[in-house]
């Protein structure tokens, strides 16, 4: 009997051995899954991207090593689309202190650094692709629309046919103002953006959005502008082929559309340098004075300006009661 007892005495004591060791390699296995977990959240938050984010080729090729610092190569090209599949964190490397490892398929992956592969890919999102794309090549775009704005009116000049052009001599309507007006502000904003918080729009770029809900007050403004833009273009072409002919609306369309670009052009140049918000007050100010769609009354109709409220209209002669 007393036997018995030392034994169940022993069974009890290898027990709370065993489970106080595999307590202790649970706790150690939980506590390292914790650390790669809150590394990679770490790392997502500093570089914007983690492992299966998704890159597509936009240079030529990418020349990726099968290890870090090997010169074994592997090549992709140009559309190829890339996930993340690894990162390497390099502090003593005299050129880049992170490898990323990438993947186009199960046989075609490799190493590279994160500097040459951020240079040669952009986001696979259809917005942050109209971003890259618009970034690298909008200013040709906008030298060109001037260009064949002047070279339009230089012609309608020629044939000493009338001239419309939003300030100046603008239709009835104030819409083309409105436009005018809100791509100076988002111009302000994105400007104002890149000077004082640069980052937020590095991490939009990487995670983009058209929810403005979802965003930090500065970029919740200007994705706002984008939608009022989109709203007000349709409203502009609309308006103009209801009051002009079509030539004319194609001339008064392509003049409306050069100006925007001056804006867009002026006011992130000059918020650069602190000065475009006081222009954008002396700016929205001239466009309102200027505008002749704001104010009085229009015909229910045909949407032509009556002399008063209750009137006949001069232009389609229906009664406006």
């Amino acid at each position: 009997m007393r036997q018995s007892s030392w034994f169940l005495f022993i069974l009890l004591a290898c027990s709370s051995l065993l489970g106080c060791s595999q307590s202790e390699r649970s706790t150690a296995a939980l506590n390292d899954s914790l650390d790669v977990v809150n590394d990679s959240t770490q790392f997502e938050v500093e570089h914007n991207y983690s492992i299966n984010y998704n890159f597509t080729v936009v240079a030529d090729s990418i020349i990726l090593s099968s290890e870090p610092h090997d010169s074994d190569s592997i090549v992709v090209y140009k559309g190829d689309l890339l996930v993340v599949a690894d990162y390497l964190l390099m502090p003593h490397d005299s050129i880049d202190t992170v490898f990323v490892k990438v993947a186009r398929d199960q046989e075609t992956l490799g190493w590279t650094y994160e500097s040459k592969l951020l240079d040669k890919v952009v986001p696979d999102d259809p917005i942050s692709v109209f971003i890259y794309l618009f970034s690298n090549s909008h200013l040709l775009w906008f030298l060109l629309l001037i260009g064949v704005a002047i070279l339009v009116y230089l012609y309608r000049m020629s044939l000493k046919k009338p001239l419309q052009i939003v300030h100046f001599n603008d239709i009835d309507s104030p819409y083309p103002t409105a436009l005018c007006i809100l791509i100076a502000v988002s111009a302000t904003f994105y400007s104002s953006i890149q000077l004082f918080d640069p980052q937020e729009w590095v991490h939009f770029y990487y995670n983009p959005t058209l929810n403005p809900f979802t965003l930090p007050f500065g970029l919740a403004c200007f994705i706002t502008c984008v939608w009022g833009i989109l709203i007000l273009i349709i409203a502009v072409v609309d308006e103009v082929f209801k009051k002009l002919p079509v030539v004319d609306a194609v001339t008064y369309l392509v003049g409306l559309a050069a100006i925007c670009v001056v804006c867009y052009i002026f006011f992130t140049f000059t918020t650069s340098y602190f000065v475009g918000y006081l222009f954008l007050v002396v700016y929205i100010w001239f466009a309102l004075s200027r505008c002749k769609g704001i104010g009085g009354y229009q015909c229910g109709i045909c949407g032509q300006k009556l002399p008063s409220r209750h009137s006949r209209c001069p232009h389609c002669g229906a009664l406006n009661e």
